[in-house]
């Protein structure tokens, strides 16, 4: 199992909105230069704050892991999951609702 997680906090709503616009594009680029791995667009599973991207990683038409990413004011992240995926709702609320809720009462 592989799991990644980025977090930051920028100085205003703008900075965070270009930010994870940048980061938005290279994950396109990193998972279309992956050979054999394609992305199933799935909000109907999940968001969050102004600006969500909930996916399932595919390899050969198997599920193979999720991205999760997402911007609230200043705020923005991304998660990488492989080796495991999560396809219910349910799950990934309770996998993600800890986390979300320690980056929104974030100040710094």
């Amino acid at each position: 199992v592989y799991v990644t997680c980025t977090v930051s906090v920028e100085r205003s709503a703008k900075e965070a909105r270009d930010a994870y616009a940048g980061l938005k594009l290279g994950n396109k680029i990193g998972i279309s230069a992956a050979e054999d791995l394609t992305e199933v667009e799935r909000k109907d599973l999940w968001t969050w704050g102004e600006d969500s991207r909930c996916v399932l990683l595919q390899s050969k038409g198997q599920s193979v892991g999720n991205s999760f990413m997402a911007r609230k004011g200043k705020r923005y992240f991304i998660i990488y999951i492989v080796g495991i995926y999560f396809d219910k709702r349910e799950s990934i609320q309770n996998l993600l609702k800890d986390f979300l809720n320690k980056i929104d009462s974030y100040e710094g």
